[in-house]
């Protein structure tokens, strides 16, 4: 089964306000039923991780002057890299995370850029650090073409540690 976002609850208790997203889900097996805003909440929760769990300086969705994001903004050092994420692990969303990472190079909005592909079925954030995700480095003087990356598996941790 998979599923798209199709809103969030607002709780309040005292002074924490705490957000609950919402699915709802379908049968289709592609993928296709992922939308723009459940792929930013898989964002939003890795770079929580990466900040919580790995100590890294990492922000979910930053809009840059001339309103091009980075899907997670990570800064090690002077370092800023592109966390380049789509949802899915088909050749099609394969090129999107890399055209995506590449572009972030284009524009010089980082200095260097990961290509990211969440598996299907993530639907809380607790599955996120033991899922199973690809990833590929781009570098901006080096851009190897799309259909000859290399593509490594791993976890969230063993991504950070890269």
């Amino acid at each position: 089964m998979y599923g798209r976002l199709a809103g969030k609850q607002i709780f309040t208790y005292g002074n924490i306000t705490v957000a609950k997203h919402m699915f709802l889900m379908d049968d289709r097996t592609d993928g296709s039923a992922m939308s723009a805003e459940h792929e930013h909440t898989l964002n939003v929760w890795t770079a929580e991780l990466l900040r919580d769990l790995h100590g890294l300086d990492a922000k979910q969705e930053q809009k840059q002057a001339d309103r091009k994001r980075i899907d997670i903004e990570i800064r090690i050092g002077p370092v800023k890299i592109a966390f380049e994420a789509e949802q899915g692990q088909t050749t099609a969303k394969k090129r999107e995370a890399i055209n995506d990472a590449d572009n972030r190079l284009k524009q010089r909005n980082a200095d260097c850029a990961i290509a990211v592909c969440y598996p299907n079925g993530i639907f809380e954030k607790q599955q996120i650090p033991d899922c199973r995700m690809l990833w590929t480095i781009r570098a901006p003087n080096s851009q190897v073409p799309t259909e000859s990356a290399q593509w490594t598996e791993a976890n969230l941790s063993e991504l950070a540690s890269v």
